[in-house]
């Protein structure tokens, strides 16, 4: 648990919001009307820390050197007040008074950071679902945006992510509207002036998307959660041309979607969260792009967002979540699927093995280990390719690492 008590709570962000080499938990609470991060002291102890508690209704929030200081600020869709803001942290993680990017605007409530320009500044994707605009503010390098538009109107307009679709090195977007039930990708020229390609019409009021390569044929797919209760994959033919397959039918008001190696075993799963069926679940691909349902938590309520990254350090993807209704921000620790771990029984000789290896690699001879992957297929040492595995002594498992090439 990082917080029960985050009213209303929207967006949950792992991020290294202090520079300490650990992720900490950056969120939104749209009923609290408080935008707040949690300090991770390295085990996964949370302090939470107000970054702004009277921001009405904040939904869609990032953390980003906006001001290229290196140090990480903090930007927030504000519904209800209908403002997008930022505050810029001073480097010690005080936060100043919130700085305002556009306000009366429509309202927006959905924001992305990427350099869409290339000039080595961060840029904002920016939504607004009831005024349906999507569009892009360019940081002009002093923190003075200029709005730029992608699409002057779609229907109740969701997400902006950047991917480069078409492979030709500049960064292009896809975006979802649910009360249009469209997804598209919108071709930058190179030049930001974007031409618009339909992905999906006409299927269930998509709200929330990701981009990976999923099959990996080497383009780029897209994953996207519906209003209307079901998770899909798109398959990207190669020239932009896209096929839908449905992964769950069953996932209600899906607000939230990933594409992640959850399991580590070479192949891209889906992570997702469902409002009205109060769950976070993840689908395991077996290579073949079919996909088995996964229980993380049921009766998360109101389940809102979902994202995943390494929370405790130790080589696998954890799950973070935000639940609207229950008011809590919460986090998962993988436990893989495969070997159990015990690491109270580690024995000397292994007790100093880094957790991630590189190159070659042996275990000492005068005693009996085996080694196994996420599977729990047993491997020789001399032959290990890049992911996770657990050493066994005495019929006990006694450690685990990753090997990374």
């Amino acid at each position: 648990m990082v917080s029960d008590s985050f009213n209303g709570a929207w967006y949950a962000l792992p991020i290294d919001l202090d520079g300490d080499d650990d992720f900490d938990i950056l969120g939104s609470a749209y009923d609290g009307h408080c935008v707040s991060w949690w300090e991770n002291d390295g085990s996964q102890n949370f302090t939470a820390h107000t970054i702004c508690d009277n921001f009405l209704g904040p939904k869609g929030i990032c953390g980003v050197d906006l001001d290229g200081d290196t140090d990480i600020d903090v930007v927030c869709a504000g519904f209800l007040c209908d403002t997008l803001a930022w505050w810029e942290n001073d480097g010690n993680q005080n936060f100043s008074s919130h700085h305002t990017i556009v306000a009366n605007w429509g309202p927006p409530n959905y924001v992305f950071p990427t350099d869409l320009d290339l000039d080595n500044d961060m840029d904002l994707l920016v939504t607004s679902c009831q005024a349906g605009k999507m569009v892009w503010f360019e940081n002009d390098g002093n923190q003075s945006f200029t709005e730029r538009t992608i699409k002057p109107y779609l229907q109740g307009a969701a997400c902006l992510i950047p991917v480069d679709i078409d492979g030709d090195t500049d960064i292009d977007v896809i975006g979802a509207g649910p009360g249009s039930t469209m997804i598209l990708w919108f071709e930058n020229n190179g030049s930001q002036s974007f031409t618009e390609h339909i992905v999906s019409a006409g299927w269930g009021y998509p709200n929330f998307l990701a981009a990976e390569d999923i099959d990996n044929d080497g383009d780029t797919d897209i994953a996207a959660a519906s209003c209307a209760g079901q998770i899909a994959w798109f398959e990207n033919a190669g020239d932009q041309s896209f096929t839908r397959h449905i992964i769950d039918p069953n996932f209600y008001q899906a607000r939230s979607v990933r594409a992640i190696d959850l399991n580590a075993d070479g192949y891209v799963d889906i992570v997702g969260a469902a409002k009205m069926s109060h769950a976070i679940r993840w689908y395991q691909n077996d290579g073949n792009q079919t996909f088995t349902q996964y229980s993380i938590v049921d009766g998360f309520l109101g389940a809102n967002h979902v994202c995943v990254e390494d929370l405790d350090d130790d080589g696998d993807c954890d799950v973070v979540g935000a639940a609207m209704g229950a008011d809590k921000v919460t986090w998962w620790e993988n436990q893989l699927i495969g070997v159990e771990e015990n690491d109270t029984n580690i024995v000397k000789e292994i007790q100093y093995l880094p957790t991630i290896i590189s190159g070659p690699f042996s275990l000492p001879k005068q005693k009996l280990y085996n080694i196994y992957d996420i599977t729990g297929k047993k491997v020789e040492s001399e032959h290990l390719t890049p992911g996770i595995y657990f050493i066994e002594y005495d019929t006990r498992i006694v450690r685990k690492f990753v090997k990374i090439r």
